[in-house]
């Protein structure tokens, strides 16, 4: 960082000013610069000053500062490897007549970190509307080529679901009209798998994290004694995925009417999982993001979000977010698990309600840690 000398300005008069001791604030990355209060203006002539004008000089970024007087001046819009020097002049009659230096700067992002690899295209899918099980291709507009391969199955032989893709509408994918009987629940489980990655990461040797969004979830359950409407969403490995459900991680809020279960849910089979309960017992929104991270084993949900958070650390306030057991890490971390990538998982039940249920996903990204 360059050595800042604040200094008196020579005019057409000499006056007696000289500005405080030039300064230095360097933060973090992340971390936001502070506010900026010079120190006062000294000298035989300092008491006639009449006014101070702030500037910046070799700025580097966005970073701007609003206030008056000797302060506080006041940062916004800043953000990582903004620099620059916050100049207050000092005037007598229009004339500078000194100036005070503040060097700021914030470090850039680090070349290791959390790094956004890629992000599932769902808006560029081919209309394509299934409603039988069994294993479905669906394409790209653009190039007819393979987007997503489809492995659906249903329990208890529902009629009247559809599974829709349709890159123009809100979720792009949907799942809806399951319905069972007054008897009978009944219900459909789908992974859907990108064909291909762009920036996949080393699924098997490297930390990475999935997170969905999933929009139009209907499975609020009627008022009744017994949880009849189930929503199950979250990831797959991609090379279970036929078996509809194994080795699922899945957040699951199990409802009737008045309130749910919550449950985080591994899935050995497709009729088989285990479940560990969750403390949130509010019936689920219309929406809710699922965050999965393969190391750790971690799964949090953030219910009613609108969009995918950019804050995936315990400080975002997921509404539930755990880790598993050490040995469940273990299984999870496991070589050949994951390599072939993953699905997004989508499972949804209904049994003797006025309704049917339905769920949707909107958005999916994969994060990566880089070294």
């Amino acid at each position: 960082m360059a050595q800042l000398t604040a200094y008196p300005v020579s005019s057409g008069s000499t006056y007696d000013v000289s500005p405080p001791a030039a300064t230095t604030e360097a933060t973090a990355s992340g971390v936001a610069l502070a506010n900026k209060t010079f120190g006062a203006f000294t000298g035989a002539d300092a008491g006639s000053i009449d006014g101070y004008t702030a500037r910046t000089v070799n700025a580097a970024g966005a970073t701007s500062w609003s206030g008056s007087g000797l302060g506080a001046y006041t940062p916004s819009g800043g953000a990582d490897a903004d620099a620059g020097v916050l100049a207050l002049d000092a005037t007598i009659g229009g004339v500078v007549v000194a100036t005070a230096l503040h060097d700021y700067s914030r470090a850039a992002a680090s070349a290791g970190g959390l790094a956004e690899l890629e992000e599932i295209d769902l808006t560029d899918v081919e209309t394509t509307v299934i409603t039988t099980t069994g294993t479905h291709t669906v394409r790209n507009n653009a190039d007819t080529l393979d987007a997503f391969t489809v492995y659906v199955l249903d329990a208890s032989s529902p009629s009247g679901w559809t599974l829709t893709f349709d890159g123009a509408a809100d979720p792009p994918i949907l799942l809806e009209g399951v319905q069972g009987t007054n008897s009978t629940g009944r219900a459909v489980w789908c992974c859907i798998v990108p064909s291909a990655w762009a920036a996949a990461p080393d699924w098997d040797e490297d930390r990475w994290f999935a997170q969905v969004l999933f929009t139009g979830i209907t499975c609020q359950g009627v008022v009744s004694g017994a949880r009849l409407e189930i929503f199950a969403g979250g990831i797959q490995p991609a090379a279970a995925a036929a078996a509809a459900g194994a080795g699922g991680r899945t957040v699951s809020p199990w409802a009737d009417g008045i309130d749910a279960d919550w449950y985080d849910e591994r899935w050995t089979s497709s009729t088989a999982r285990t479940q560990q309960a969750l403390t949130t017992t509010a019936l689920p929104s219309s929406s809710m993001a699922i965050l999965f991270d393969k190391l750790r084993d971690r799964l949090a949900v953030e219910d009613g979000a609108s969009a995918l958070s950019t804050d995936l650390t315990t400080a975002h306030g997921w509404t539930e977010d755990r880790v598993q057991s050490a040995a469940d890490i273990a299984e999870t971390d496991a070589a050949g698990v994951w390599t072939s990538g993953f699905g997004m998982f989508l499972y949804v039940y209904n049994r003797a309600t006025a309704e049917s249920s339905a769920a949707g996903i909107k958005q999916c990204k994969v994060y990566g840690v880089t070294l």
